[in-house]
């Protein structure tokens, strides 16, 4: 009985023993090597609480690193330490120059779940991610664009029609008609649906699942948190997962609901790719097969479905924020807006049909930079403390809505809406061109 006291007492030391150095290496790491970091808020979820609770998490990563002065800063994610910077140089260091070093991204829950067979371009890593990079890039070149254009101007006359319905003197949610809109553009011109009634039907499935998919923020759901805080657990979780949906104690997930479907209508496309009496279609699911065919490495069916997937995910709501923004400036900003009518009447003639890809992209430089601007001023990912230094956006104040500035030559990392480096958004062009149309097609004039 004594012995298995003492035992047990032995036990207990050793635990609290290295508790107390597990505590001691996470103070000391960043401290070792000079680099300053904010209070730790947990010993078990480290600064996560703190990015959880928080508005976003750009907003909270650039609060750090005005508090802190400095443009390097290391914090912990769980029990994996992390360095933030918004140092220039570092980061053309880290994801230009040295690239094959950093190639890959921090694995999430869903991207464990997805494994390695329904990687998309977004979480693929190493020679996945560089074969399907060198497959998919040229679908979203300026010439496979052109001829999706006019897929987006049917989107954009259903928008102008629908707010015609609605009248000018009924206020209008204009984040929620944007919503329908990118949903839209994305169904004809990414899954070749295009009987859709999406901006019509606010019953409309794939909007109902796609607004339940962005309802809440999926890193802050109970096992992806866990994956955060132990990224070591990852697999282990995503068993545990399909075993709660094998009892159906688990809800299917709208990512799952979207997969399943739109996963239908990529079986019946790749069915019908060599069948020499079916129709072509023009969307981005037919590009990215035609692509895969001219190359000697194919897409399997699993990755395609992930990659056209991928452009609803990383396309749907950015885009419909992106311009809310767009109609708040103008709104706010009658300067700004005179500027971008004035370029639209001089270009009256070529703008007679908005489904002109050069007239979006090369004949409407303010507009151009009215964009940029946007984008610099809104995103929301972990950059705003590039975006909002004033030693590489001034001298006019980086608070202040200021198109011109993009017209003098900066630092090719000083912006980064779309990300930087070899894995930038591929989608970026669609993004823009999207974007400059729908601000073209009278939404100013409305306001």
């Amino acid at each position: 009985m004594v012995s298995l006291t003492v035992f047990l007492f032995v036990f207990l030391l050793i635990l609290i023993g290295l508790l107390c150095y597990f505590v001691h290496c996470r103070r000391v790491y960043f401290i070792r090597r000079n680099i300053p970091t904010p209070p730790i808020s947990s010993l078990l979820f480290g600064h996560l609480t703190t990015l959880w609770s928080a508005t976003s998490y750009s907003s909270q990563l650039y609060q750090w690193t005005q508090e802190l002065n400095a443009p390097t800063y290391g914090l912990f994610e769980g029990t994996c330490p992390v360095y933030v910077s918004s140092n220039l140089e570092f980061l053309q260091e880290v994801f230009v120059k040295q690239f094959i070093k950093f190639n890959s991204r921090r694995k999430t829950f869903f991207a464990h779940l997805a494994g390695e067979e329904r990687a998309h371009l977004v979480i693929a890593e190493a020679d996945q991610w560089k074969r399907q990079r060198t497959i998919i890039s040229p679908t979203f070149s300026a010439i496979k664009m052109r001829p999706l254009v006019p897929k987006m101007e049917e989107c954009a006359t259903v928008l102008i029609e629908q707010l015609d319905i609605i009248g000018k003197d009924v206020p209008i949610d204009m984040c929620e008609m944007y919503k329908r809109f990118s949903m839209d553009v994305i169904c004809r011109c990414a899954f070749g649906i295009d009987d859709t009634d999406v901006q019509k039907n606010p019953d409309n499935i794939y909007l109902e699942k796609t607004t339940e998919l962005f309802a809440t923020d999926a890193e802050l759901r109970p096992l992806a948190k866990i994956n955060r805080i132990l990224p070591q657990l990852g697999s282990l979780l995503t068993h545990f997962f399909y075993l709660l949906r094998w009892f159906n104690l688990s809800k299917t997930p709208a990512n799952l609901w979207l997969v399943e479907n739109i996963g239908q209508l990529v079986y019946v496309r790749l069915q019908s790719i060599n069948d020499k009496k079916s129709k072509r279609h023009v969307d981005l699911m037919q590009l990215m097969i035609e692509a895969a065919q001219s190359e000697t490495q194919d897409l399997s069916a699993n990755e395609l479905l992930s990659n056209v997937m991928a452009v609803l995910t990383a396309g749907h709501e950015t885009t419909s924020f992106a311009l809310g923004t767009c109609t708040y400036v103008l709104a706010t900003r009658p300067d700004i807006q005179e500027k971008v009518l004035s370029e639209l009447h001089e270009q009256s003639n070529s703008l007679d049909s908005m489904a002109n890809y050069d007239t979006l992209i090369s004949k409407l430089p303010y507009m151009d930079i009215f964009i940029r601007e946007v984008l610099r001023t809104r995103v929301q990912v972990d950059v705003l403390s590039v975006h909002n230094n004033p030693d590489y956006w001034g001298p006019q104040p980086v608070d202040e809505f200021w198109p011109e500035r993009h017209l003098t030559k900066r630092h090719p990392l000083a912006y980064m809406p779309f990300g930087i480096g070899p894995r930038i958004c591929v989608g970026a062009r669609l993004a823009l061109c999207n974007g400059n149309q729908i601000v073209s097609r009278k939404i100013a004039a409305r306001i």
